[in-house]
């Protein structure tokens, strides 16, 4: 099996990383690699650090030693994304992963700041088990290769394997392409090709195949990362407004249902509650977590 690699550079990576930039971050990776200990290169290597303080070495090689055995990877940097929320739960916990393999000689005094750094070594892990698994299903195609690649956090390895998950429900892209509606749909969206759906496949309506195409086109743009990494670009120029309206109430109260404290309905408990939301708009970036809350309710 060939192997899977993504398209980043180690040094950029370090350097974004850690705050420092790219040719100091060069020169420490250099002398690291060489085989110098921290203490020699902060005592005797000032002119090729910039004078950078211990600490900044240290940082420098907690990043470095997180992924440098997997030397056919580079490493990915991690991004806060401002509408994860918004797109599924599996993009709500974004979370930071611990530094991993750190070297005990000079690492055991590694400040509580560093554990912020997200080291890289679970992403590649996760991008290179995703790629066998797709691969030995026979499933693995250029644009799932091209997507992994790009992937930079473990949530975006996720949420391009979500459709192939075998247990759980179906989302409807899944239940169209089970359907066998994903040619179809690529004809359409990858080729531009003007597709009959009344005759494209023989034990569905031309409604159906209409509806499973768009199903399915709408996921694939929903999961291709640079779409979704424009998106964020766009959210932060021009932050977008979560909006919520009332749903009617229902015509027949439901039978049977218990009352609340004060002889009122669960239903009229849950108007006087969120009373406030049936009207409610705000921008993304001003919106308090509790709010996104009480609005998913």
């Amino acid at each position: 099996m060939e192997p899977m690699d993504v398209d980043w550079d180690v040094v950029t990576e370090v350097a974004a990383s850690t705050g420092t930039d790219n040719r100091t971050a060069s020169r420490v990776i250099n002398l690291l690699n060489d085989g110098n200990t921290l203490p020699f290169i902060a005592r005797y290597r000032k002119e090729a650090t910039g004078n950078m303080e211990p600490e900044a070495l240290r940082l420098i090689k907690a990043k470095l030693t997180s992924y440098r055995p997997l030397s056919t990877f580079v490493p990915l940097l991690f991004v806060h994304r401002l509408i994860g929320i918004f797109t599924g739960p599996n993009r709500t916990k974004m979370g930071t992963i611990e530094l991993a393999n750190r070297q005990k000689d000079d690492l055991n005094t590694i400040p509580a700041s560093s554990a912020l750094l997200v080291t890289c070594r679970e992403v590649i892990d996760k991008v290179e088990n995703a790629f066998k698994h797709l691969t030995s299903r026979g499933v693995m195609t250029e644009d799932l290769k091209k997507s992994l690649r790009q992937c930079k956090t473990v949530t975006d390895v996720a949420l391009i394997m979500e459709p192939f998950k075998e247990t759980g429900p179906k989302t409807l892209a899944a239940k169209a392409r089970a359907a066998g509606l994903e040619p179809v749909a690529y004809a359409v969206f990858r080729f531009g090709k003007q597709v009959n759906f009344n005759t494209a496949v023989a034990d569905l309506s031309g409604p159906e195949v209409e509806s499973g195409v768009m199903n399915i086109m709408a996921d694939m743009m929903c999961r291709d990362l640079n779409v979704l990494r424009e998106v964020e670009r766009l959210c932060l120029e021009i932050p977008p407004k979560l909006c919520t309206t009332r749903i009617p109430p229902p015509q027949i109260p439901p039978k049977n249902k218990p009352l609340a404290s004060g002889g009122r309905s669960n239903y009229e408990k849950d108007v006087l509650t969120f009373q406030a939301y049936f009207d409610f708009s705000m921008p993304f970036n001003r919106i308090a977590p509790h709010r996104v809350s009480w609005c998913q309710r």
